[in-house]
């Protein structure tokens, strides 16, 4: 992360060191602030460096129409939603000590993000751009969630009992969480249409298509057992479904699935942004 930071600081201190040298009349001389809708909602603040390139300031958070895709999640797997989030899992597990039919995970999706964006435009008047810069997540966990084991386990088990690698927290439930892998900083790149600080007039649309690179996303549980107080990270992939016949019996065949969210390099990115310039 730092590495990344000290780039940015650098292109951005070079980019202004030569507008200010080359185009005293250009930097900072326009401001602008826009807010859009995509694959998320975002608000934004945009000035002017040199005659080809321009810079943005950007908040966003994921779209609360997530809710809308709910349909698609319950037609995937019945009974789940995304907002909030709600996913049930037929679990059928029993041993000597319990036995779980059901696990009801219920938990909400946190993404927000500043983003620092610059644009550069092949031609003084173009308004196509390529633009590149990178995603500081402010939510170190994409996904926050507990399951539910029905029936619910007697007291004596909670976190001293594994079953799947995992046990339940000190109130009876299963914790799971979801983390980019690039949670921090997530670098961007991308094109689109537009100028964020408009030439001539004082309302734009600006329009992006890009791709932000996460690493992939990580689920996790955790297991109590060692230590009630420091729970131990158990991370939801192919390894964990091979690690013992019981667990691969009820998930192995979402292995490929859990492979591909693990291994998944990038999301796409698309955002509309009406900006008005204020001088």
């Amino acid at each position: 992360m730092k590495k990344t930071l000290a780039v940015l600081v650098a292109l951005a201190v070079s980019v202004a060191a030569f507008a200010q040298v080359k185009n005293q009349n250009v930097l900072f001389k326009h401001v602008s602030l826009g807010v859009g809708i995509g694959d998320d909602l975002h608000a934004e603040v945009a000035t002017t460096l040199t005659p080809w390139l321009q810079m943005r300031v950007m908040y966003s958070t994921l779209m609360p129409y997530v809710s809308l895709v709910s349909p698609l999640a319950d037609k995937l797997m019945p009974g789940a939603t995304l907002s909030p989030l709600h996913v049930p899992v037929n679990v059928n597990y029993k041993s000597a000590e319990i036995n779980i039919d059901r696990v009801d995970i219920d938990g909400s999706i946190n993404w927000h993000d500043i983003n620092l964006l610059f644009d550069l435009y092949p031609a003084r008047n173009s308004v196509f751009h390529f633009t590149v810069g990178a995603m500081f997540g402010l939510a170190p966990k994409m996904m926050v969630a507990e399951g539910k084991p029905t029936p619910a386990l007697n007291q004596a088990d909670w976190t001293t009992t594994r079953f799947m690698g995992v046990t339940t927290n000190k109130q009876g439930n299963i914790d799971m969480e979801a983390r980019f892998g690039m949670s921090a900083v997530k670098p961007y790149v991308g094109i689109g249409f537009g100028r964020p600080v408009t030439k001539n007039n004082a309302v734009g649309v600006n329009f992006d298509l890009g791709v932000a690179y996460i690493g992939g996303i990580h689920i996790y549980s955790k297991d109590y057992y060692q230590n009630p107080d420091a729970p131990v990270d158990v991370e939801i992939n192919s390894a964990w479904v091979n690690s013992e016949p019981k667990v691969k019996d009820q998930v192995g065949a979402y292995t490929q699935y859990i492979d591909f969210v693990n291994s998944l390099p990038v999301l796409p990115v698309m955002r509309i942004t009406l900006n008005v310039r204020l001088f």
